[in-house]
């Protein structure tokens, strides 16, 4: 039982330093996560800066082809097909290039995917028909998508208006579209967002150019949260956001923590092994001092029961008591002896 007291104390010592060791596992457990948010947003900084170059190398065919237009009004078919396969080269994620006077496809690129598209009229009701005019009234390319088309698969429509002077009068009326459609995918990869870092994960909303308030288009929505890195992605007119978020843990953390909670757990178990021995001696040794001071004690009481019960029954039975000192030769006679031997009080008889 003595010994619980040094094995409690043992034990609340071993169990501060697994608590000094949690605190340590959370401190660092906060820098790393820290670290590694930093290195995501600098993987997605990337992503981010090559996507627009991306984006913005497409678009500006839109604004090659209206340029194209307003040099050059009266171009034949074969100047279109001329000038607009010499823009597009061979970059890839072009679906086609189009022009559409008054707003109708006219001309366009890649005739055997797009050719159900010839005719059609921009300015008919439809999904498109509120960008088609914003991009009339501000007179600026205007970025809608990815969205399904008419001729199969989807792809971003991007679409300049163009403006031409008025015969005779100076001032510019609406000529038509410079439209490119681009497919994602091709895009994406170039971009880096379909082959990203090992445990990193991407995603993008912001359909149509509304940023937060978009459909997410490429990725999972989930990717939106618990806290991810966002970077906004430039339009001609609105945003993407683009997100990156570590999957699963964060490197090297597993096998960090187990040095760390190994190593904390031997020095626990080693510390409160140390002290408790170091503990259990001196107790020990102090309930053996209190086992012989008990002893002792008892001992004492004995010897004083025993000297009082034999004082009693010598005044009771009248006996006379002797001592005889080995070490001096002498004899000494108790007071009821020296009267019956007739000494007087305090003579001695000495042998010979």
């Amino acid at each position: 039982m003595r010994q619980y007291p040094s094995f409690i104390f043992a034990l609340l010592i071993a169990l501060v330093v697994l608590a000094v060791v949690s605190v340590i596992d959370n401190q660092e457990m906060r820098a790393l996560e820290t670290a590694d948010h930093d290195l995501v947003r600098k993987e997605l900084n990337v992503v981010e800066n090559e996507l627009e170059a991306a984006l913005n190398a497409r678009l500006f065919h839109a604004r090659g082809l209206a340029a194209f237009v307003v040099a050059r009004p009266n171009f034949s078919m074969a100047d279109f097909e001329r000038f607009a396969n010499a823009i597009q080269g061979r970059q890839k994620g072009v679906r086609s290039l189009q022009l559409s006077p008054n707003a109708y496809v006219t001309y366009i690129t890649d005739h055997r995917r797009n050719r159900i598209s010839l005719g059609e009229n921009l300015l008919t009701d439809g999904p498109q028909l509120p960008l088609i005019r914003k991009a009339i009234d501000e007179r600026r390319l205007i970025v809608a998508g990815p969205m399904e088309l008419s001729q199969g698969g989807n792809a971003i429509i991007a679409r300049q208006p163009i403006f031409l002077p008025a015969p005779g009068s100076g001032a510019e009326e609406f000529w038509g579209f410079a439209t490119i459609l681009i497919d994602v995918p091709p895009m994406l990869e170039e971009a880096g967002v379909l082959t990203p870092p090992p445990g990193i994960e991407f995603a993008i909303r912001g359909k149509d150019g509304l940023g937060a308030e978009g459909e997410v288009f490429h990725g999972l929505a989930a990717t939106f949260s618990d806290n991810p890195n966002i970077a906004e992605v430039a339009l001609p007119t609105g945003t993407w956001q683009i997100a990156a978020k570590r999957i699963g843990a964060v490197p090297g953390v597993a096998r960090w923590r187990v040095w760390l909670w190994t190593g904390g757990g031997a020095l626990a178990f080693v510390v409160g092994l140390l002290l408790y021995f170091m503990l259990r001696e001196p107790a020990q040794l102090r309930a053996a001092v209190d086992d012989a001071t008990a002893a002792l004690r008892e001992s004492q009481e004995a010897l004083q029961r025993s000297e009082e019960l034999y004082t009693r029954a010598t005044l009771a039975g009248k006996v006379g008591v002797w001592d005889w000192n080995l070490d001096t030769d002498e004899l000494y006679f108790s007071r009821d002896l020296e009267e019956m031997l007739g000494c007087g009080e305090g003579e001695y008889i000495r042998t010979f």
